[in-house]
C-alpha cells in the first residue's frame, strides 16, 4: 500500500510540474508511436507532448518538449523548457530554456542548456564541451560534472565528481569515499558507456569552483592539486545513525509492556462502547454475521483489501492524467483541483479504512466470537470488555500477533460487506 502511495504521489507530482509550464500562448501537438523522428529539416511552431519507445529530435521545437520514453536522444533545438521521463536521455543539441529529466542515465554530451538542468536517475553527466547556463540540481547515484556550469550546483550522490568550472557556490551530498567498488551498469544499459564515478566528491584537475564548496561526508573530498575553490571550503559530518533501542512498552513480559497493553484495552473499550450504544442494532448486525458465518466474512475481508488497494490505484493514475487534459485545454483551475480532490479523496478511503480496521474491527470480531453466549444481546457490557482483553494479549504476543490482528481485520471488513450485500438482497 505505501508503494503504491507512493507512485501516485510521484504522478502528481509529474501532473503539478505540467501545470507550472508557461501557459499554451502556442497550439499543441501530441504525437505517439514506437519511434518518433523530427528530422533536421522539420520545424514545429507548437509545444510537443510525445510518447513513444524511441525519440529522436534532430529538428527544432519553438515551444516546449514533454517526452515519456524508453530512449530519448535531442540533436536538434529546444526553443522552450524540456520535460523527458526515459530510461536514457541524451542531449547533444541545445534547450534554451530548462531541462527537467529523470532516467536511468541523464547525459549531457556537447549539448547546450540555456537556463538550469534538474536530473535524476543512476548516472547524471554533464561531460565536456557543455554548458549549463544556469545553476544544476542533481541526485542519484552518481553525478559527473566535467563542462562549464554559469550557476550554482546543488547535487546529492552516492559519488559526485567536478571536473570542470562552476560559476556559483557547490554543495553536495555524498557518500563515504574508499568505500565499495561504484556499481558498473553500462553492460545493462543502451547508449554507450557510462561514466565511472568512484565513492565520495572528487575534484579533478580542472575543477574550477568560483563561490564556496560545501560538502557532507564521512571522509574529506579527493582534491587534485590543480583544481581550486575560489570561496572556503567546508565539510560537515553526516549524523549518525543511532542503534534504535526498543521503548520499554515493547519489551514483552515487562512492567511498561503490561501497562501499555492496559491502555490499550481502555481505548478499546471504550471505543467498542461507543459503538454499540450508538449503532446498537447494527453493531449487533455484524457480530451475529461473524459469529455465523466466520470463513465468509474472512473471504470478503480479503476482497475489501484487494478493492482497496485497486481504487486507490486507479484515482492515483487517473488523476494526473485528467489534470494534464484540463491544463492542455487552458483550464488550468480544473486541472489543480482535480489533482488536489483525487489525492484528498485517496487520503481520506485509506485514513478511513485503517480507522475501521485498527479502532472498530476489535470490538465486532471480538465480541461476535462470543455472540453463541449471549443471543439476546443483553449481556454485551460484559462480554464485549471480555473479548477485547483476549484480543489484547493475543495480538501482542511475539511471532503470532500480526496474525491475529490480520484474522480480526479480515473478519471485521467480510462482515461490514456481507450486511451490505444482505440490506441490498432485502
Amino acid at each position: 500500500m505505501r508503494r503504491v502511495v507512493y507512485v501516485g504521489v510521484i504522478l502528481a507530482l509529474v501532473a503539478a510540474i505540467v501545470l507550472v509550464l508557461p501557459g499554451p500562448a502556442k497550439a499543441a501537438r501530441f504525437i505517439g508511436d514506437d519511434v518518433v523522428v523530427i528530422g533536421p529539416e522539420e520545424v514545429i511552431e507548437d509545444d510537443v507532448y510525445i510518447a513513444a519507445q524511441q525519440v529522436e529530435v534532430h529538428g527544432r521545437i519553438a515551444g516546449d518538449l514533454v517526452v515519456l520514453a524508453r530512449d530519448v536522444r535531442i540533436s536538434g533545438q529546444v526553443d522552450g523548457d524540456a520535460l523527458l521521463f526515459a530510461q536514457v536521455v541524451d542531449l547533444r543539441g541545445t534547450v534554451n530554456d530548462d531541462l527537467r529529466a529523470a532516467g536511468a542515465v541523464v547525459r549531457v554530451q556537447g549539448g547546450q542548456v540555456g537556463d538550469d538542468l534538474m536530473a535524476s536517475g543512476y548516472s547524471v553527466e554533464v561531460h565536456p564541451a557543455s554548458t549549463v547556463g544556469g545553476d544544476v540540481v542533481a541526485a542519484g547515484y552518481q553525478i559527473y560534472l566535467a563542462g562549464p556550469i554559469r550557476g550554482n550546483a546543488f547535487l546529492a550522490a552516492s559519488g559526485v565528481q567536478i571536473d570542470g568550472p562552476v560559476g556559483g557556490d557547490v554543495r553536495a551530498e555524498v557518500g563515504e569515499g574508499g568505500g565499495p567498488p561504484p556499481v558498473v551498469m553500462s553492460a545493462f544499459l543502451p547508449g554507450g558507456d557510462i561514466v565511472v564515478v568512484p565513492n565520495g566528491l572528487t575534484l579533478g584537475p580542472n575543477a574550477r569552483i568560483q563561490g564556496n564548496l560545501t560538502y557532507r561526508s564521512l571522509q574529506e573530498a579527493h582534491m587534485d592539486p590543480q583544481a581550486t575553490v575560489q570561496g572556503t571550503v567546508q565539510r560537515t559530518l553526516p549524523a549518525q545513525r543511532q542503534q534504535a533501542q526498543p521503548r520499554p512498552e515493547t519489551q514483552f513480559g515487562t512492567l511498561p509492556w503490561a501497562l501499555h497493553q492496559a491502555r490499550r484495552w481502555v481505548a478499546l473499550v471504550v471505543i467498542g462502547a461507543l459503538l454499540f450504544l450508538g449503532l446498537r442494532s447494527r453493531a449487533h448486525a455484524l457480530a451475529r454475521i461473524v459469529s455465523a458465518r466466520p470463513l465468509a466474512a474472512l473471504g470478503w475481508g480479503l476482497v475489501t483489501v484487494v478493492g482497496v488497494i485497486g481504487v486507490v490505484v486507479i484515482v492515483l493514475l487517473s488523476t494526473p492524467l485528467v489534470a494534464l487534459v484540463f491544463s492542455l485545454a487552458t483550464l488550468s483551475t480544473l486541472a489543480l483541483w482535480t489533482v488536489i480532490l483525487g489525492l484528498a479523496f485517496d487520503v481520506f478511503l485509506v485514513l478511513a479504512y485503517l480507522a475501521y480496521g485498527s479502532l472498530l474491527a476489535p470490538a465486532v470480531a471480538g465480541y461476535g466470537l462470543l455472540t453463541g453466549l449471549d443471543r439476546e444481546g443483553r449481556l454485551w457490557p460484559v462480554l464485549l470488555p471480555l473479548a477485547l482483553l483476549a484480543y489484547v494479549i493475543l495480538s501482542a504476543l511475539p511471532y503470532v500477533g500480526w496474525l491475529v490482528r490480520l484474522l480480526v481485520w479480515l473478519l471485521a471488513f467480510g462482515a461490514l460487506v456481507l450486511a451490505w450485500r444482505q440490506r441490498a438482497h432485502a
